[in-house]
């Protein structure tokens, strides 16, 4: 838990600074001034993260990038498009996934998700699976040997 004199304590001045920099603005029409407006809560929200993890305050969480010794050891030379989608859904997923949420997330029928990831099993050696009641549960092993 964070304590409000640790959030006092921030450098204010600067996270402000952060926020505009990294603004986009509608000048010249380019967005309409609601979107700038909720561009502009983002980008505080990002300034003032970005500041709490600088001061130690909060912890940096894994990003998609850190998992990238997973992604050197899946040879996706020899995969079809398809597979190589839902082996970055598994990738980026932080949680086990059903077929169904696969499906949904790759914006792909049920039946297309389950055969492909069924032939996933076979070829990639990070994928396990487990049944859950009728429903089968997917998860791509993190570690890597």
């Amino acid at each position: 838990m964070i304590a409000i004199e640790e959030v006092y304590s921030l450098d204010w001045e600067h996270i402000l600074h952060d926020a505009i920099q990294s603004r986009p603005t509608s000048w010249g029409n380019i967005e309409p001034a609601l979107v700038e407006y909720r561009n502009a809560g983002d980008c505080l929200a990002g300034a003032v993260i970005a500041e709490m993890r600088e001061k130690g305050l909060i912890k940096k969480r894994k990003t998609i990038n850190d998992y990238s010794k997973i992604r050197n050891k899946i040879d996706y030379s020899i995969m079809k498009p398809i597979d190589v989608r839902i082996c970055e859904i598994l990738i980026n997923a932080r949680r086990p996934l059903s077929t169904l949420e696969i499906a949904k997330y790759g914006n792909i029928s049920w039946l297309t998700a389950k055969k492909h990831l069924n032939e996933l099993l076979k070829t990639v050696q990070n994928i396990k699976t487990y049944k859950n009641g009728r429903t089968h549960i997917w998860v791509i092993d993190r570690k890597v040997k």
